[in-house]
């Protein structure tokens, strides 16, 4: 069997050799994997912003909103999150 053509994230749909029922359910569990990563970095960065903003309260370093506000902007700057 001659190379296959590798296209965007090796999907077999976009490749010139008949496709095989193996090569379209790899490539459907790439993709879905690849959205689960993405749901769970994102939580990931929530869940740490989140915990980091609780240490600052307790930390005594906030009286109230407007520090609150000034970690997120802080945070968003870091994560590169741009609204």
């Amino acid at each position: 069997m001659k190379k296959r053509r590798v296209g965007k994230y090796n999907s077999p749909l976009r490749s010139k050799v008949p496709v095989t029922k193996t090569d379209l359910l790899k490539s459907i569990l790439k993709r879905e994997s690849r959205r689960q990563n993405k749901n769970a970095n994102r939580l990931r960065t929530l869940k740490n912003r989140t915990k980091r903003e609780v240490k600052l309260i307790f930390a005594g370093q906030t009286t109230g909103v407007e520090q609150k506000v000034d970690s997120i902007k802080r945070l968003d700057r870091r994560n590169k999150i741009v609204k």
